[in-house]
């Protein structure tokens, strides 16, 4: 009888220890997913800074344009260029960095993380808000190479 207890217990103990296991590695998964996140984040700042400097340089030169076109055209014609030049260059549209959230929502893991206010969050924003951005970069991308032709 004495022998039957020690195995539960040892069957027991092998038991938490799993799920103690367990309940370390989803921390852990959670803590690296959430870090990624976070550096994609960071990563998406500086390239919607650097698109923000960039059609802001483009609104100057429409203001020019708007105001000034007849008198550029007549008077300074490589002012004029260098102008258009300035509004015309290529298209920067953003598209976030998404491969730490896929990789980890493809796999299900999210779904198990504890965090779940901050986890729907982040689903909101890549799933949502992100797509809606993704969807008008490309309609603009489209416009963009289609007005840069004419």
């Amino acid at each position: 009888m004495g022998e039957i207890i020690l195995v539960v217990i040892g069957i027991l103990m092998a038991l938490q220890i799993n799920n103690w296991n367990e309940s370390r590695k989803q921390s852990t998964s959670e803590k690296e997913f959430i870090s990624s996140v976070k550096n994609d984040l960071k990563q998406d700042k500086v390239f919607i800074q650097l698109i923000v400097e960039l059609i802001e340089s483009r609104i100057e030169a429409y203001k020019v344009l708007n105001s000034d076109l007849p008198n550029l055209y007549d008077n300074d014609r490589n002012l004029l260029d260098s102008i258009f030049h300035n509004y015309f260059k290529s298209q920067r549209t953003f598209y976030p960095i998404s491969g730490s959230y896929k990789s980890t929502a493809s796999g299900n893991q999210i779904t198990v993380f504890r965090n779940k206010e901050l986890i729907q969050k982040i689903i909101k924003l890549y799933n949502s808000t992100y797509d809606r951005l993704i969807d008008n970069g490309q309609i603009l991308d489209e416009r963009w190479a289609f007005l840069s032709k004419k």
